[in-house]
């Protein structure tokens, strides 16, 4: 007899055990709205659940301070979106497996409404986790979970290049990308999740690496490690060990320290 109970125990811990590990997750609430904003916050995107967000359409709403320039549906329903300062472009994310996080495609976007392509991402899916956009418009910055990143020429909808950054002798995984207002520069941090080490790398729009340099359990979640001027010639990273800030110029091409400060945060 216990041993029936133990076997059905058993049996109904493993069903319930398989139920858990392969049970979607939770999708937006359809009808819920969010709100994307370009780096000068004068633009902003509204995206419309109208679905499941891998299949459905959505519905996209631009304003300009606020006030509603155009409502269009989109045949996608987008995880991110960049939008230029002057508010000529907008690029979208597209979800491709929301369960677990993975991107199909990403479009490029007129600021009027006109879809100018949509670009497939290679190998069918992609887990991005950030991304940015210059603020003209003109590049647009993508980077997976281990710290994959590729550039795109807006105009074109093409790519300028895709590389790993990071230490190249260990497994890393993305912190924060930023790149200029032109797209001349572009900072990244990244780390590894077992050591804690972080690895700042900043590069031109070419993907010319002019500059790195590693922090030895220098990572904390959610804290903001880099800082990049809008135009890209001054840049800071963030050293927990020391609770400073370290500055630094760009000086036709020479990097130097300029100064440090205080952390607070």
């Amino acid at each position: 007899m216990n041993r029936k109970i133990l076997g059905f125990t058993l049996l109904v811990f493993f069903v319930l055990s398989c139920q858990f590990l392969y049970a979607k997750s939770v999708p937006p609430e359809i009808g819920t709205t969010k709100t994307f904003s370009s780096q000068n916050s004068i633009y902003s995107i509204d995206i419309k659940i109208l679905g499941y967000p891998d299949n459905s359409p959505s519905e996209c709403s631009l304003k300009q301070n606020n006030e509603i320039l155009w409502t269009k549906q989109l045949p996608t329903t987008p995880g991110f979106v960049d939008i230029s300062n002057d508010g000529n472009y907008f690029v979208l994310v597209n979800w491709g497996w929301y369960d677990e996080g993975g991107f199909k495609s990403i479009s490029f976007y007129k600021g009027d409404g006109e879809l100018l392509k949509t670009v497939e991402l290679g190998g069918g899916l992609r887990w991005i986790s950030k991304t940015c956009l210059s603020g003209n418009g003109k590049y647009y910055l993508i980077a997976d979970r281990s710290s994959q990143v590729t550039l795109y020429r807006v105009a074109t909808q093409t790519t300028s290049w895709d590389k790993k950054i990071g230490d190249k002798k260990t497994e890393s995984d993305l912190n924060n990308i930023l790149i200029s207002q032109d797209g001349a520069y572009i900072l990244i941090s990244t780390f590894n999740h077992t050591t804690y080490n972080v690895h700042f790398s900043y590069l031109n729009r070419e993907g010319k690496l002019l500059w790195e340099k590693e922090i030895i359990r220098g990572y904390s979640f959610n804290k903001n490690l880099i800082w990049l001027s809008e135009d890209g010639l001054n840049f800071k990273i963030r050293d927990l060990n020391q609770k400073k800030w370290l500055e630094f110029e760009n000086n036709k091409n020479r990097i130097v320290l300029k100064k440090t400060s205080i952390s607070t945060q």
